[in-house]
This record gives C-alpha cells, sequence and structure tokens, in this order.
C-alpha cells in the first residue's frame, strides 16, 4: 500500500482498501495503532486526512475518562496524536517540539511520578499550537485536494475535523489529566493522614519537631510541608545546607515547631488545651537550654517568635507575634546591658504592638496615633526617654481598647496566648478561602513556629529579603541577577508592613560587600537544592547572618522564562527540565499595560513612587475596607502598610494597589504581585481633613474619585490617559527565548531525521 501511486486509484477503491486497513488497527493494540496510523500517515495526504479522523474517534471514545491504569498510555496515545498533528502540518516545528517533549516526559513518569504537574500546561501549550497554526494547515489541506472533484466538500470538512475535532480531543485530555493532577496533588496530605492513622496511639509529641543547626532530627516520612507548614519545612532545610556546606557565620534561629494537623487534633478533641500549654512551657524549657538565654530574665533575656506556617505561603494573611517574653521590667534592666539601651525599648514596642494586634484584634494604627505619633517607626527614631513614655502611654491605651484587659507580665502566658492566636488565625474567612482556592485539605490547618528571635542591638543590624534572581525581570535592565531590599537599625517586620521604604541591591553591596559575597554562595546552594529561585529572609546580627525563613519566588512570566535559562546555563537545569519550566511560557504572547504616551504630555504627575509589578490601571481611589460596596467599578486599593483581609477577599473588585512606603517585600506588593495587578508603593499619601479625604501631593481627592496608576514607571494621575495592551518583546529577552528555541531545536532534530 505505501508504494501505491493512489492518483490512479478511483475514490471507491480507495475507501475499501483503508476501510480494510483499518479493520486491521482496529484489531491491534493501542500502541500498535499508533505505530500503524503514524506510518500511513506520513505516507499520502488523502491517507494522512482519513487515518486522522479516524485516529481522532480512537481516542475521544476509548479515553473518555483517563484512570490512573490507562493514565501512561493514554499519554502514549496524545504523543502519537501530536505526531499526527504535526504530520498534518508537514513538519510544523513548533507543534514537532512539544510533541517530542510529552515524548521525553513520558519515558521519566515511571521514575518520577511527581512530574506529572507539567503535563497539563504542556498539552495547552500544543492544543495553543495547532490553533496558531490553522491557517497554515488548511492552505496545505486546500493544496492537496486542488485537483479532487469533491475537493470543496472534502476541504470543508477536513478544516472541521482539524480545528473542532483535535482542539476537542485535546480538551477531553487535558481535562482528565487536570483531574487526574488533583488527584496527584491531594496524595502527598494523604500519605501524611495515612502515616499518623499507622500510630496506635497518638501523643502531642508526635506533631511537634525541633530545629536549627545544633539539631539533627529527621522525621522521616512526615518531613514535608503538608506536615511542618512551609516555613518549619525551610528552616530544617536551611539547617541542613549551612550544616553540609559548612557555610561561616551563618545559623538559623533555634525552634521548635507544631505540626499543620495540631489544631485539628486539638480541636476533635484529641488533645487538650492543657496538654498544649504543658507542651508550649516544655518548650520554652529547651530552648533556654539551646541557646543559653533564659525567658524572663533581665540581663541574658531569651525572646521568642510565635510565626505561623501553613502549607502554602500566605503573606500578610496569618498572624507572628514578635519579641515575645519581654515587659517592663525586663525592658529597663536589660538596657543597663546595652550598648545602645534605646533597643531595649524598641523590642519592648514591637512585643507590645504584634501582641495587641495577633491576640487582642486591635488596630495598630489606630493604638499609634494615640500615643501622638503616625508610625512605630517614628517612635523608633526617637530617644531612649520618649520611647519610655510612649510604652508606658501603649500599655494605658491598649488597655481602654480591650476593655480594660493588659498583656501580661509573665512570659510564659505572653507565650501560650501567642501560640493559642496563631493557630487561631487559621478561622478567619480570608484564610478559609485561600485555603480552599489552594486545594488544602481542612485537616491541615496552620502550622506554629516557636524560634528564637534576633532582636536589633545597634544601628549596623540589617534585616532584609535576599531574592536569589529578580522576580520582575530576570537578570534584564539590573547589573546584577540578585536583587536586595533591607533596612539598618530595624527589625524585619518594618519592611514587610510597607513602614519603610527599604535600601536596594546597590546599597546593600555599598554597606555590606561581605555579607552580599556570603548571600552568594548561601544561594548556590539553596537554588541547587529547591532547583527554583528562592527568596530568603535574613537577619545579620554583628557578624552573625540568621535565616529566618526562605520559600520559592513568585516570578513574572518573563522572569520565569529568563531565570530558567540562567538555571540551564549554571548547569542546575538539564535540557529537558529548561523545556518543562519554559514550555507554556515560550508559546504565550506576554501583554503588558502601558499607559499611551501621545497623552502624557498634557497630564501632570501628581505623586511619583516605586513602581512594582508593572501594569496600568484606571480606578476609584478607596481607602476604607467597609466602602468597597458604596462604588462600581474597578477599584484601586490605598493603604498606610497592609491589605486588610475584606480587601483580599473582594480581590476580583480591585485592579491595582498603592500603599505608603515599603517595596517589593511590602504586603501591599506581595498581595499585588500574587494577583498579578499593578502596584506602587512609598507613595507619601495623607489622611487629612474629613475621613474619605486623600491628599496625593496637591491633589485633594475623596475617595471613590478615579485615578490613573502607572506600575511602569511608580506615577499617578488624575487624568483619564488611554490604557494599551501591548505585547512585551524586549530585544534581550527575544535573544534568550530564541536561545531556548534552539535547544528545542536540537532535541526535536533526531526525531525529524527518524
Amino acid at each position: 500500500m505505501k508504494n501505491q501511486d493512489w492518483t490512479d486509484i478511483q475514490l471507491g477503491m480507495l475507501r475499501y482498501n483503508l476501510k480494510k486497513l483499518i479493520e486491521e488497527i482496529a484489531l491491534s493494540s493501542i500502541k500498535k495503532k499508533g505505530e500503524i496510523l503514524f506510518r500511513l500517515i506520513t505516507a499520502d495526504s488523502i491517507l494522512e486526512q482519513i487515518a486522522f479522523i479516524y485516529y481522532s474517534n480512537i481516542v475521544n471514545t476509548k479515553f473518555r475518562i483517563i484512570t490512573d491504569e490507562v493514565y501512561v498510555e493514554s499519554l502514549n496515545v496524545l504523543v502519537d496524536l501530536a505526531f499526527c498533528v504535526r504530520s498534518v502540518g508537514h513538519g510544523t516545528k513548533i507543534l514537532g517540539r512539544f510533541a517530542f517533549l510529552i515524548e521525553r516526559l513520558l519515558l521519566q513518569l515511571d521514575k518520577r511520578p511527581d512530574r506529572i504537574a507539567h503535563i497539563p500546561s504542556i498539552v495547552e501549550a500544543m492544543n495553543s499550537e495547532l490553533e496558531n497554526n490553522f491557517l497554515s494547515i488548511k492552505e496545505l489541506y486546500s493544496e492537496c485536494l486542488v485537483n479532487r472533484d469533491n475537493a470543496p466538500a472534502l476541504t470543508a470538512i477536513l478544516n472541521n475535523i482539524i480545528r473542532e475535532k483535535t482542539t476537542h480531543v485535546l480538551g477531553n485530555l487535558i481535562n482528565s489529566i487536570k483531574n487526574y493532577d488533583a488527584r496527584k496533588s491531594a496524595e502527598p496530605f494523604q500519605e501524611v493522614l495515612d502515616t499518623i492513622k499507622a500510630k496506635h496511639e497518638l501523643e502531642l509529641d508526635d506533631f511537634v519537631y525541633s530545629f536549627g543547626t545544633d539539631s539533627n532530627e529527621s522525621r522521616e516520612a512526615l518531613e514535608s510541608p503538608e506536615f511542618m507548614g512551609g516555613k518549619g519545612f525551610s528552616q530544617i532545610r536551611n539547617s541542613r545546607i549551612i550544616q553540609s556546606s559548612k557555610l561561616p557565620r551563618f545559623d538559623v534561629p533555634k525552634g521548635y515547631g507544631f505540626s499543620t494537623l495540631t489544631w485539628h487534633y486539638i480541636k476533635r478533641g484529641d488533645f487538650s488545651l492543657d496538654d498544649l500549654r504543658k507542651k508550649i512551657f516544655g518548650i520554652a524549657e529547651n530552648l533556654q537550654r539551646r541557646t543559653g538565654k533564659k525567658l524572663g530574665d533581665g540581663e541574658n533575656p531569651l525572646l521568642l517568635m510565635a510565626r505561623s506556617g501553613s502549607v502554602v505561603s500566605m503573606p500578610g494573611i496569618l498572624d507572628t507575634i514578635s519579641h515575645i517574653g519581654i515587659n517592663k521590667e525586663i525592658a529597663r534592666r536589660w538596657s543597663k546591658t546595652l550598648k545602645e539601651p534605646a533597643r531595649a525599648y524598641q523590642a519592648y514596642l514591637s512585643f507590645m504592638l504584634s501582641y495587641a494586634k495577633s491576640v487582642m484584634g486591635l488596630d495598630t494604627e489606630t493604638l499609634i496615633k494615640e500615643t501622638g505619633f503616625d508610625s512605630y517607626v517614628t517612635v523608633f527614631r526617637e530617644s531612649m526617654f520618649i520611647m519610655i513614655d510612649v510604652a508606658e502611654s501603649m500599655a494605658e491605651i491598649i488597655k481602654e481598647h480591650s476593655t480594660n484587659i493588659s498583656i501580661p507580665d509573665d512570659p510564659h502566658e505572653q507565650l501560650y496566648n501567642s501560640v493559642e492566636a496563631v493557630f487561631r488565625s487559621f478561622e478567619s474567612d480570608v484564610v478559609q478561602k485561600q485555603t480552599v482556592h489552594l486545594g488544602i485539605p481542612e485537616q491541615f490547618q496552620t502550622g506554629c513556629l516557636i524560634q528564637e528571635c534576633v532582636p536589633v542591638l545597634s544601628g549596623s543590624d540589617c534585616s532584609g529579603v535576599f531574592f536569589t534572581r529578580n522576580p520582575n525581570t530576570g537578570k534584564i535592565g539590573s547589573a546584577h541577577e540578585e536583587q536586595i531590599e533591607f533596612s539598618d537599625g530595624f527589625f524585619g517586620n518594618v519592611i514587610a508592613d510597607g513602614a519603610i521604604t527599604p535600601g536596594n541591591t546597590e546599597d546593600f553591596i555599598r554597606l555590606h560587600p561581605e555579607h552580599f559575597e556570603s548571600f552568594k554562595k548561601f544561594k548556590h546552594y539553596d537554588e541547587r537544592i529547591q532547583r527554583y529561585p528562592t527568596d530568603i529572609e535574613f537577619a545579620i546580627r554583628g557578624d552573625m547572618t540568621y535565616i529566618v525563613q526562605s520559600r520559592v519566588l513568585k516570578q513574572s512570566p518573563i522572569a520565569k522564562i529568563i531565570n530558567s535559562y540562567e538555571f540551564y546555563k549554571e548547569n542546575i537545569y538539564t535540557k529537558y527540565k529548561l523545556i518543562k519550566r519554559t514550555a507554556f511560557g515560550l508559546n504565550k504572547k506576554i501583554i503588558g499595560t502601558y499607559l499611551d504616551s501621545r497623552f502624557l504630555h498634557d497630564a501632570p504627575v501628581i505623586m511619583q513612587g516605586k513602581p512594582v509589578n508593572g501594569g496600568a490601571v484606571r480606578g476609584r481611589i478607596i481607602k476604607d475596607q467597609n466602602n468597597i460596596s458604596k462604588f462600581e467599578g474597578e477599584l484601586i486599593f490605598i493603604t498606610e502598610s497592609n491589605v486588610p483581609p475584606k480587601v483580599i477577599m473582594a480581590e476580583n473588585r480591585f485592579y491595582g494597589y498603592i500603599s505608603k512606603e515599603g517595596g517589593v517585600t511590602s504586603h501591599a506588593a506581595l498581595v499585588a504581585i500574587g494577583e498579578g495587578k499593578p502596584c506602587v508603593t512609598d507613595v507619601h499619601w495623607e489622611n487629612s481633613g474629613s475621613d474619605d479625604v486623600i491628599t496625593l501631593g496637591s491633589a485633594v481627592l475623596h475617595e471613590g474619585d478615579y485615578i490613573t496608576l502607572d506600575a511602569n514607571t511608580g506615577r499617578i494621575y488624575i487624568e483619564d490617559i488611554p490604557i494599551l495592551e501591548v505585547s512585551v518583546v524586549d530585544h534581550e529577552y527575544k535573544e534568550i527565548k530564541d536561545e531556548i528555541l534552539s535547544v528545542i531545536e536540537e532535541l526535536v532534530a533526531p526525531v525529524e531525521q527518524k
């Protein structure tokens, strides 16, 4: 049949021979069907067309629902289908790339089932590429049928088959694979539950683990973010990096973690709150031994943090309480031992504010303003004597706002109340919405870390975040592939809260050159273990650097492609890994929103801030979360620091964010990056006059007034400036994209020769 001159055969005879061949195929195994059909479709255009129709029917009827048993077999069918599509296009290169990519993935699935997560996006890329190439395929079909008597009818039928049938086939497979992927995503949670259930008698100790460079504890099957929470798991990993690499002057604050399952089992009645209290006090005693400090001591006090730690990071939503273990008397005695005595009162005020917010549910901005200051950073810049007065006033103000309840002086009670508050913070509506969206089972709530707090004791102590790669543009437009935001003389929360505008990478290199080189060494190990770029929260205290936590970096689509290519060049990724990380992104146009430059010369800038995440939007400005329902249309939220829960829950109403201070690690910026929306920070707006008045530079606005926000430049306008959607094609980005495509071409070439 292969050598037959089909142009001399009547159509009826062709149909007869095809019928016989299809009957033979129908009796073959799925694998054999694929082999025969692949050879068949490369033999002749008419055979190619009819075989493709039949092949689509095979896939559609047999594999409408994919079970675990036929999963890999189904993907083999998908590979064959991909080659069919490629042949229809007579060697369409881009489709060939994806066909080959999926074939390579199949070869690795048995060894690494976790790689299943890459499949859906790659299949979608194939589907998209098929659609992009539809017109050229249509022309090829027309050329093949030009001499046939019934060419117009066949062309119409076959065009419909290509567009509709193939898209439908791939659509079915995409949906089925996504369902399979969802089941696979649930497996780590189920494995944890099965491990717990296998224990004959549960104890609270089963849900507690230690971390730090002095700890060698291993939880084996339970050593996972599902059981430990993201923060706890990262601290275990960070400790081991420091231990194994022998990095000098690096450490992880010593601590213990409660599992993400702890609160579920307490609420279920397996353990009581009294059991929790006893365990917390036991942890405090162990930390005294491990650190050589003492809880409640006035000369060498042990200060602690109670930190939330869900399976997936939820910045600014779950609670953290810092500097636990201090009170008025301890601050007084401790200050006498310090070179900078005011630092003791910084710690005391930090504790009071975080405790009042998380444990007592009070609004810290209100508390600070009642002391006569606009922010706690302003207070921290004052003399020790003013801070003492503010601390005394703050204690009374907190008592007034909490119906005559004071913050306890007993460090143990402070610690217990803080831990319980962290667990209860998981029960908020915002968190519940997030967990449903992320597919986290209800048993897995937040973990809680009790770890040593490393307070700021001098103006040269530094806190900040080290991004191992630039999360917005990769290395494009920057002298360094890393990015740092930091502040000297302040605790790390001032950056996360957006309370100050942090220093940048160049500032850090100038002020802390040795630490920058040390971070690059830590980055080398961290990226090779995580296999992703990371952001690392750090605290430099004297000559020691503490890794407070690290997590996978949230990246823009452009940064993901550029940083993945850099990983490939540094031999962190293989060629196949590079393609897996970038395949879908390469296939999609990256669209950015920009203000039309033709209208900018007549539009005065009312404020200039720091751009985050890019993009432009016009909307109504809102500062009170309780006024969301009063206004229609697109909204822009303006905040002093954090984005409140009601705004996060109404994220579909908000199209941009403005923060008074802060950088890319401020809460407003993290929310914007997570939602993929424009944000401008370091905008020094004022509340003035009436409650709804917002002063931006010389412009006096009211809630609900329209503004235009440009997060590409950091500028804010009142005028309605046209917004354009533009495909982002930077010259350097295009070069990197072409390099990745050349890598794919090298891999596909052997298949095309075969």
